[in-house]
């Protein structure tokens, strides 16, 4: 017999080439994920200076993951900063960069028995 189980979702921001939304990772981070700790997607949450909660996964913005819905509202803003010059004031040249709003699943995989 099968069980049915609500998503877990969540929105997240990706781009093409990924250094144009992808915040860096901490070495402590790029560990877990060489160690295979915790899911494939690394849900991340970092609180920033101000006191607000900066979520990623895989170093990309996301919203909070919200539990077992299939009909997801999220109440909260996400500001987004896409990165137009690097570190040294060179523009990124940014012809066919693309931005990809998603959204995903994080309820793990579940095998029926």
């Amino acid at each position: 017999k099968k069980r049915s189980f609500a998503p877990d979702p969540y929105v997240s921001f990706l781009s093409f080439p990924c250094h144009l939304v992808q915040a860096g990772e901490s070495k402590w981070q790029k560990m877990k994920g060489r160690l295979k700790m915790g899911a494939n997607l690394r849900l991340e949450t970092q609180s920033t200076s101000d006191g607000s909660k900066m979520r990623t996964v895989q170093g990309f913005p996301r919203t909070k993951k919200l539990r077992g819905t299939h009909t997801p509202v999220w109440d909260e803003e996400i500001h987004l900063v896409v990165k137009t010059h690097d570190q040294k004031g060179k523009p990124f040249d940014m012809t066919g960069s693309i931005l990809m709003i998603t959204v995903l699943d994080h309820t793990p995989s579940l095998e029926s028995k």
